[in-house]
């Protein structure tokens, strides 16, 4: 089973970028009335890009360090400026999962936290 880990993952995070995708250009008016939505410099994504990493790392360092979530493989996503966090991965318990989402709604500027966690079967 550990060996599908990698591809898992991977399948994880592409299904919940194109989430994050669709939600970010469907939420956004239409971009031919709207000039000023393109003008954002490389730059600035740069900055949001990186806030939204940092975000990203807090909550996964919280979680590593919390008692009751041990032989997880949980991987967040942030976005900073909404605080929205979307925890993916596999757990080996049910409780874990509300440990996790706990943990993570604790974090300073974390606003939401969405769960996309698989339980997992320990010896599966």
């Amino acid at each position: 089973m550990k060996s599908l880990y990698p591809i898992i993952f991977g399948a994880v995070f592409a299904l919940t970028s194109l989430g994050v995708s669709a939600q970010t250009s469907s939420s956004t008016p239409d971009a031919s009335s709207d000039t000023g939505a393109s003008s954002q410099t490389p730059a600035s994504k740069k900055i949001l890009r990186l806030e939204n990493h940092q975000l990203s790392k807090v909550v996964q360092r919280t979680l590593a360090k919390t008692k009751g979530l041990t032989d997880t493989h949980i991987i967040p996503f942030a976005k900073y400026k909404s605080g929205d966090v979307i925890l993916a991965g596999f757990i080996t318990d049910s409780t874990q999962e509300q440990i996790a989402i706990d943990v993570a709604r604790k974090v300073p500027n974390v606003k939401s936290v969405e769960s996309k966690l698989t339980l997992v079967e320990e010896g599966h």
